[in-house]
Order: C-alpha cells, then sequence, then structure tokens
C-alpha cells in the first residue's frame, strides 16, 4: 500500500514537471485616448479581431478615458501591447524595456493651430495666451516646452483636455487662444474643422506613433502579431480602418533606428512624463 501510495506521488510529481505549463492565448492591448472610446473601439476593434483570428491568440482591446490613466497602466508594466506616442515609447523601454514593433511609414509632426480669423499668426504672438493640449505627455508639448518656448522666451498658460479632439474644440469654440496637437489627428477632422483652423507652426518630423510590446510576450506570439498585422493591411476591406488609426502605411520598428535619440528630449527619463 505504502508503496502504491508512493508510487503515484512519484507520478505526478514527474507528470508536473514534464507537463509544459499552458500556453497564454489572451493578451491586452490598449490605446492611447487621442480620440474618444467609440472611435477607438470602431476602428482599432476590427483590425485587433482579425489579427487574433489569423494568429490564433486574443488581443484584447483596452481603452482609457485619460492619457495619464493609460501611461500609468504602461509605466505599471501591466500591458502587453500598446499603441502609444514617440516620448511615451521612449519611456516605456527605458523604465520596463518596452520594444517598439511596428509604426508607420511617415513621421509625425507637431502642430499649432489658431482660428483662422484671429490675430494670432506667429508664435511670439502666444506670449501669455492660453494654449491646449490633450496632456503634458504630448510630444509637441514636450518640444515646445524645452526647446521653443524657451528659445523665445514665451510664456504660455497651458490647459490639458484629455484629447486631441477636444484641442481643436476649444480653440474653434474660444475656450482657448490656440492648441497643439500632432498633424494625423488634424488631418482626421472634418472639413468644417479644418476649414476653420490655421496652422501656424510645424515641428520637425518625429518617429510616428509605435506600438510597443512587453517583454514577457513570447517572440513567437510577437511576430505572428506583426506578420499579420502588415499582412491584413493588404485587405481592401480593412484599408480604411487602417488609415483611420494613423497606420496606413505599417513598417517594422525598433527603440535604437526610431526612437532612442527622443530621451535627450526628455527633461525627466527616470519618471513618466505626466
Amino acid at each position: 500500500m505504502v508503496k502504491i501510495f508512493l508510487f503515484s506521488v512519484l507520478f505526478l510529481i514527474i507528470n508536473s514537471i514534464s507537463s509544459p505549463a499552458e500556453e497564454k492565448k489572451s493578451f491586452s492591448f490598449a490605446i492611447v485616448p487621442m480620440f474618444t472610446p467609440d472611435f477607438i473601439q470602431k476602428n482599432w476593434g476590427p483590425i485587433l479581431k482579425e489579427i487574433s483570428a489569423k494568429t490564433g491568440y486574443n488581443f484584447e482591446i483596452k481603452i482609457y478615458k485619460t492619457i495619464k490613466d493609460f501611461e500609468q497602466e504602461i509605466f505599471n508594466n501591466s500591458l502587453d501591447f500598446a499603441y502609444v506616442n514617440p516620448f511615451q515609447a521612449v519611456i516605456a523601454y527605458e523604465k520596463s524595456k518596452y520594444s517598439p514593433i511596428l509604426r508607420n511609414n511617415s513621421p509625425l509632426l507637431g502642430i499649432l493651430v489658431t482660428k483662422k480669423d484671429s490675430p494670432l499668426k506667429t508664435l511670439v504672438s502666444l506670449d501669455g495666451k492660453k494654449v491646449a493640449f490633450a496632456s503634458p505627455s504630448c510630444p509637441i508639448y514636450i518640444y515646445l516646452t524645452i526647446y521653443v518656448f524657451k528659445k523665445y522666451n514665451i510664456k504660455i498658460n497651458p490647459v490639458f483636455v484629455k484629447t486631441h479632439d477636444n484641442v481643436y474644440r476649444h480653440v474653434l469654440f474660444g475656450l482657448a487662444d490656440a492648441g497643439g496637437a500632432v498633424n494625423i489627428s488634424f488631418l482626421k477632422q472634418s472639413d468644417e474643422i479644418k476649414n476653420n483652423l490655421h496652422i501656424i507652426y510645424t515641428t520637425p518630423p518625429f518617429g510616428s506613433h509605435p506600438i510597443i510590446v512587453n517583454p514577457r510576450v513570447p517572440t513567437e506570439v510577437v511576430e505572428k502579431f506583426v506578420n499579420a498585422f502588415i499582412e491584413l493591411n493588404k485587405n481592401p476591406a480593412l484599408k480604411d480602418y487602417f488609415y483611420k488609426i494613423q497606420i496606413p502605411n505599417p513598417v517594422r520598428t525598433n527603440y535604437e533606428k526610431d526612437y532612442k535619440q527622443l530621451k535627450f528630449i526628455l527633461p525627466n527619463r527616470d519618471s513618466p512624463v505626466c
């Protein structure tokens, strides 16, 4: 009886050692809240659904109301995949080794806009004015604050309004004198909005918003995701979704090539920017 018991215990131990751990099949995918939750779900949802079907893994979309909440999840190492702005990509890599894996082939440009009939047409004219940004972590806010406004001794009153859509609305409705965002978000606005705004400044180009991945995600999963993303971009039925999520022409990327140089722009690389 004792022998049978010992044999059973030994069998269970050997079986637990030799049986591989159950493979993880679901991965979180978060998107920086540049746009409304409805827009994100409507346009990212179909792409992630197709990638899930193609790879055999489930990529679960996660939506956040504020950029601050979104960043906290990344910098706490809570997410598997995320679509972020270039500076968030730098901090995520420096803090937790999240790696950029995909981006659009075109660079990112920051812009400053005013109302079309506004007398504010130059950078200097913004001195002392209220300027709207999505958050303190927006690429254009960081760049303007550290380089441009400091160079010309321009002091603004920044207001943070959560999304790029809100930036344009604040300017149009007179809630802010000017607004800072990125060119790709401006191009997605309606003609009514674009025709009533005037771009008064454009930044030098940055690497565009990348998709980043947590180092804990297996290489096989990452490769399948990247290959599926690029392949599905060729599907005419999905082309409009790729355009709206601002990755109409996806290419592979990495930190060293496209984002490492940006870390020298950040005022404090050891903590989140917002």
